[in-house]
């Protein structure tokens, strides 16, 4: 069986038939498809890679085999070992090799010669058919001489409604295309001939021509809908074509076109509005249905704290802002002053919030040791639910406190790089 890959936009017309999802219909058009309309691009034509038995044609020219893969069943299953040998899903495995030593072909059997032979298949939905290609199997024996095709939505054999008939013999190794266009879940092949031939009857492969059909009634009142392309949009929470499911646990909105947020514990958010009941993951912001990442605040790798002395044992230290740190969230921002005497252990001197309309931040330090050596520097920090995570850090400032004077104080503040010389009125 050929494989058709459908992405993006275009899954509106895949086909669930060749295992695209909840798509459905195939784009078989050679130029692409319009997304809105399903009309081929640029004056293109329907893919004729199988053009004998597929047939593609209508709308994005989806109309395909849309018997694949479904569950079968047939006459002789329970009591003829033949026929448990070569079971009805090899009428639609994809298959269509004739030869009999391929054990590709299905076999209905009955050893009542009153009565005949059947094959049927459930679609696992209602589809609406146009035509049946049916490959016979390589053999002496005319196997297909006569049969009818019914189709409804019942599996009972007596509600099933005739929409094609063949009367001609089909001749080994050939198939045979019969007009069958109706609407049902279950399509029934029967033979209608009693003799020897009927009972042995060879269904290499049964290919059905088709798309799913899609009812209205859960379209919302303003919108367009048809049974190929089913409804043109759905109130938020509900999927396309016909707004019976709801979304998956990862989108939400109108269509479902909108991916969820980044849910704790990757739970599902609300399929309408999208917001997440148990919380964010780690990082993420809830003001937003947990959209918007909390990055980690960074510092200019330049970025080096000024240090004012105001006497022999208090400073003001002063940093410029962090970078990258988003205005709408500056309530999960702060800064701490880390103070380090003469190389010793690091100690938290100050800790202050962040605030988007500052460009600049000090703090005043007190408790200093007259006439000693220190290292200041700035750290950024995020913080979300009790946990903190540190960001980068400026370079450290390295000063020394030595003041003297009662009148007028002079204080000579020692930075790593430079001298700084402060006169200050001693109060």
């Amino acid at each position: 069986m050929l494989s058709f890959p459908v992405t993006g936009a275009r899954c509106r017309f895949a086909s669930r038939a060749h295992n695209q999802g909840s798509c459905i219909f195939p784009c078989r058009c050679t130029q692409g498809c319009d997304i809105a309309t399903g009309n081929c691009l640029n004056s293109g034509k329907c893919i004729r890679d199988h053009p004998d038995n597929f047939q593609w044609s209508g709308k994005a020219c989806q109309t395909g085999n849309v018997a694949y893969n479904k569950k079968a069943s047939q006459s002789g299953e329970k009591t003829n070992i033949y026929s448990r040998s070569y079971p009805a899903s090899r009428a639609v495995d994809g298959n269509t090799d004739s030869y009999l030593k391929h054990d590709h072909c299905a076999h209905p059997m009955l050893n009542d010669t009153t009565t005949t032979a059947w094959w049927k298949v459930d679609l696992n939905g209602t589809y609406r058919l146009y035509s049946v290609v049916i490959y016979n199997r390589n053999s002496n024996i005319e196997r297909l001489d006569g049969f009818t095709l019914s189709v409804g939505s019942s599996s009972q054999s007596d509600r099933l409604v005739q929409c094609g008939t063949h009367t001609g013999r089909v001749a080994s190794s050939a198939s045979v295309t019969t007009s069958c266009e109706a609407v049902g879940r279950y399509l029934e092949f029967r033979r209608t001939r009693t003799t020897f031939q009927s009972h042995k009857t060879g269904l290499c492969e049964v290919v059905i021509i088709g798309h799913r059909y899609i009812t209205c009634q859960h379209c919302p009142s303003s919108s367009r809908c048809g049974d190929v392309t089913g409804c043109d949009a759905c109130e938020p929470g509900k999927q396309q074509p016909d707004c019976k499911k709801r979304c998956d646990d990862k989108t939400y909105g109108v269509n479902c076109e909108t991916p969820c947020g980044h849910c704790k514990d990757s739970s599902p958010c609300d399929v309408v509005n999208g917001r997440c009941s148990n919380g964010c993951e780690d990082w993420y912001s809830l003001d937003d249905i947990c959209k918007t990442f909390i990055p980690i605040p960074r510092f200019d790798t330049s970025a080096r704290p000024t240090v004012d002395v105001i006497n022999s044992s208090a400073v003001v230290v002063s940093w410029s802002k962090a970078t990258n740190i988003p205005s709408a969230l500056e309530d999960h921002y702060y800064y701490v002053v880390w103070l380090q005497v003469d190389g010793g252990t690091k100690v938290k001197a100050t800790q202050i919030q962040h605030d988007v309309h500052s460009n600049r931040f000090e703090s005043y330090i007190t408790g200093l040791v007259y006439n000693t050596h220190y290292s200041v520097w700035v750290e950024a920090f995020r913080q979300q639910d009790k946990k903190h995570e540190g960001g980068s850090h400026t370079v450290d400032a390295i000063f020394k406190t030595d003041c003297i004077g009662r009148v007028t104080v002079v204080c000579y503040v020692r930075f790593r790089d430079n001298l700084h010389h402060i006169s200050i009125l001693h109060v």
